[in-house]
């Protein structure tokens, strides 16, 4: 007996796509949801910042029906010095617009998300490090963060000026 294929696959797409578009207008909707506070929400993030060698955007796809059930993205940031985090390294990735569709979530899709970007992360961007940020009372996020290897660092670049009101930062090497 073979092993069934995978339900579920992580694709590189582009951030103008239909389908990223319109996974990253439910993200917006969700995060919105949440706390409705404009001072929450940091949802920048370019073509540029995606390009290959800088960063990446990509979709799950359930793999019977190739539905876009979930997203995130990477990007390479520059850390200053104030950031506490300049240790490890002054170039690391960001982790940004994760989403797993409601329906879909409980079925580790986030994590393998998380598990594509990382290795997009190393062996495309030349990175050993994810930082990323997220709202502390996105209690589902920050479980999935954590049982990913992520921990809590210092608030960074916009996200200090924010505060840990509206934000909370994680890190880990990769």
């Amino acid at each position: 007996m073979s092993p069934s294929p995978p339900k579920y696959e992580v694709r590189k797409t582009s951030l103008a796509s239909a389908e990223a578009q319109a996974l990253i207008g439910q993200l917006n909707q969700a995060l919105y949801d949440a706390n409705p506070n404009p001072a929450a929400h940091s949802w920048t993030i370019s073509t540029q910042d995606v390009a290959p060698g800088f960063g990446a955007f990509v979709i799950a796809y359930k793999t019977d029906t190739n539905e876009p059930v979930g997203c995130g993205a990477i990007r390479k940031i520059v850390l200053d010095e104030s950031s506490g985090l300049t240790e490890h390294t002054t170039t690391v990735a960001e982790l940004k617009r994760m989403f797993v569709k409601k329906e879909f979530r409980g079925e580790r899709i986030g994590r393998l998300i998380v598990g594509a970007l990382e290795v997009i992360a190393k062996e495309e961007c030349g990175v050993d490090r994810l930082v990323l940020e997220t709202g502390p009372y996105l209690g589902d996020a920050i479980r999935l963060y954590e049982k990913c290897g992520f921990e809590k660092i210092p608030l960074f670049g916009e996200y200090a000026e924010k505060g840990p009101e509206f934000s909370a930062c994680f890190g880990k090497s990769i």
